[in-house]
């Protein structure tokens, strides 16, 4: 038996995706459904992480003869009913980084980190450290070059890896 792994990051890089002007998972899905039939050309095992595994989810529900199987990683299923989802921290999150970084002029990511607060159970909020607002800012600007992944020299691994878009298409 032989297996072959493709893995897909879903930005703005990645020329393989068609819909990505208008981010929602039918659009994502329907991304995804073209790649399935024109790059794998064969049943799929898809695995998804987080939002991710909903994509897994739409495909396995809207493209049963091109999904295998699925595996869900930490997908919030319980959290993405429409009009529910609104209430979640998922949505706040998501809706400041469209406000902050599709804000005329370019990305805003000082008044994204800055809008990044949460309330604690003791009915504080809690917000990031203005030193890091700051720091991230700076690293962002300094190592940003539109149209590329951003590589971050200055971080722990683990921190590059989350700033790090990747523009590969997929691995093989």
């Amino acid at each position: 038996m032989s297996a072959y792994v493709h893995r897909y990051i879903y930005n703005w890089t990645n020329k393989l995706f068609k819909n990505i002007i208008e981010y929602n998972f039918n659009n994502i899905g329907e991304d995804f459904t073209a790649i399935i039939k024109e790059v794998v050309k064969k049943q799929a095992i898809i695995s998804g992480n987080s939002s991710g595994g909903l994509i897994a989810l739409w495909l396995a529900v809207n493209q049963p003869d091109l999904v295998k199987g699925i595996v869900l990683e930490d997908a919030p299923l319980f959290s993405a009913d429409w009009p529910r989802i609104k209430t979640e921290f998922v949505y706040y999150v998501l809706d400041k980084t469209a406000q902050y970084l599709g804000a005329e002029g370019g990305p805003d990511y000082e008044g994204l980190f800055n809008s990044m607060q949460r309330p604690t159970k003791d009915g504080k909020i809690k917000k990031p450290p203005r030193w890091m607002i700051k720091f991230l800012v700076w690293l962002i600007k300094r190592y940003e070059k539109p149209g590329e992944p951003l590589v971050t020299p200055l971080l722990p691994r683990r921190a590059r890896l989350f700033f790090k878009s990747n523009r590969d298409n997929c691995s093989v």
